[in-house]
């Protein structure tokens, strides 16, 4: 449109993937001046850019591509947009850490008899949990033994919506939808509850 931009011929504005959430964008907004305001020459046109990236990850996840923003861009943005909240957390290598997890988990399980209460953002995170845990637990036939429970009033909804979205995921989860007709969010697994009263009709003994 070009309403918003004082003198722009014209406005484009296109997503680009940010690699955090499902759904999350990167925006790349570019303004069009037929007076040469955005640094060409008065009367020849030019363009200003601005980048919009809050909330992006540049590193791959099991279902979501990272977002590389040099990559997305061919020239330098007139504005950058953008945030600091994990710039100081240590970086953790992805193997190790979903290994430790594993551990800590089993260990609770099989060395205290106790259940393991996982919190996470009912459309975010909790995706990356469960596709790591669902795949554990297939693997190693646990679910008769400890069942594996995602408790949220939008459980159903958030699993239906990940199974519907899978081209704005990564290239691996799409091509394997594509070779095997393997959606990762049908659990095989994972038992969707939408209150904590359903799980009174679940076996007695520790459960994730």
């Amino acid at each position: 449109g070009k309403e918003g931009v004082a003198g722009a011929s014209a406005v484009t504005i296109t997503p680009y993937n940010a690699g955090h959430l499902l759904g999350g964008c990167v925006w790349r907004i570019v303004a069009g001046f037929a007076d040469g305001r955005g640094g060409g020459q008065a009367g020849s046109g030019s363009e200003e850019e601005v980048v919009y990236a809050v909330d992006w990850c540049h590193k791959k996840e099991r279902h979501l591509a990272s977002c590389a923003l040099v990559d997305l861009f061919s020239s330098r943005p007139a504005l950058m947009i953008t945030d600091a909240m994990d710039a100081l957390t240590p970086s953790v290598d992805s193997t190790s850490r979903d290994i430790e997890l594993l551990d800590v988990i089993m260990a609770t399980l099989r060395g205290s008899d106790g259940s393991v209460l996982i919190p996470c953002d009912a459309s975010g995170r909790v995706l990356e949990v469960a596709l790591l845990l669902d795949a554990f637990w297939a693997r190693e036939k646990l679910d008769r033994v400890y069942p594996l429970i995602m408790l949220s009033d939008v459980s159903k909804a958030v699993a239906d919506a990940a199974q519907s979205q899978l081209e704005f995921m990564s290239d691996s989860v799409g091509k394997a939808f594509e070779m095997r007709r393997d959606n990762p969010f049908n659990f095989r697994c994972i038992r969707l509850l939408s209150s904590v009263d359903q799980l009174a009709h679940l076996q007695a003994g520790p459960k994730v």
